[in-house]
């Protein structure tokens, strides 16, 4: 529902964009970045908490995340702005299991191996600014509100999600390191409030913003190379693993234009 929604508005800002007149078009390029928060209900229960747990000592939940983008963004009006973006979200969490050996006199050795579960998704996309100040002109006579925007974001996209599951076997040498991955292609939806403080506004403009948000983003099943499901045994039965990176965000950025 909601990403009907978030269609719904960059459609809206398309029609608008294409009507646009006595308005000089301002360019921009900006670069942020973000915490984020995930929900990797399957994941952290069927994998994290069994599979993981019994035999790499992995205990920690994946519940966050990181999101560094880039944008580059066309105002055709004041009002509003369209733009593509390519970010990357990545989260990770490791243990260092103890592993069992014999010497060559059967003593026993314990040594300390590594385990790692990364998670990442690349996306693309188009994303759409409304500035709220310009729509309700509150600004117009305040020199220190002048240099202020306030936005409603929208984003739509397109994820590559993949997940990446390594371990480093350290009690043989040269050290074996054995690695899975599973992938997933999917949609996701961004809705989102942004501020902003041009500290420079003359024939090139710079500013600084904050943003936050909630993103509605969930996988299908992951599949590996073979496209195999990914699926977890519980007692009896076995569970889909997906992802699910819908959760609130919020981050800075840096926007450059003309």
């Amino acid at each position: 529902m909601m990403i009907r929604i978030v269609i719904g508005i960059i459609l809206l800002s398309l029609s608008l964009a294409s009507k646009a007149q006595n308005f000089l078009p301002k360019i921009s390029f900006e670069v942020g970045y973000s915490q984020q928060n995930v929900k990797m209900d399957n994941l952290n229960q069927y994998f994290i908490d069994s599979f993981a747990f019994k035999i790499n000592d992995l205990s920690n939940h994946i519940e966050k995340g990181q999101n560094i983008y880039i944008k580059f963004k066309i105002r055709p009006k004041s009002f509003f702005d369209l733009g593509v973006f390519v970010e990357t979200q990545r989260s990770k969490v490791t243990s260092k299991p103890i592993l069992k050996t014999l010497d060559e006199d059967l003593n026993l050795i314990m040594t300390e191996g590594l385990y790692s579960l990364a998670i990442r998704s690349t996306n693309i996309g188009i994303t759409n600014t409304w500035y709220l100040n310009q729509i309700l002109s509150f600004n117009e006579e305040n020199k220190f509100l002048d240099r202020l925007d306030f936005g409603i974001d929208a984003l739509l996209g397109l994820g590559l999600p993949f997940v990446v599951s390594e371990f480093h076997n350290t009690a043989v040498k040269p050290i074996s390191i054995s690695q899975s991955k599973w992938y997933s292609k999917d949609l996701f939806g961004k809705i989102g409030i942004s501020l902003e403080y041009y500290f420079l506004k003359k024939t090139i403009f710079s500013s600084l913003g904050l943003r936050a948000g909630y993103q509605f983003y969930k996988t299908k099943t992951l599949t590996n190379r073979l496209g195999r499901n990914w699926e977890a045994p519980e007692y009896v039965v076995y569970k889909p693993i997906n992802l699910d990176f819908s959760g609130f965000y919020y981050g800075v950025y840096l926007k450059i234009g003309k």
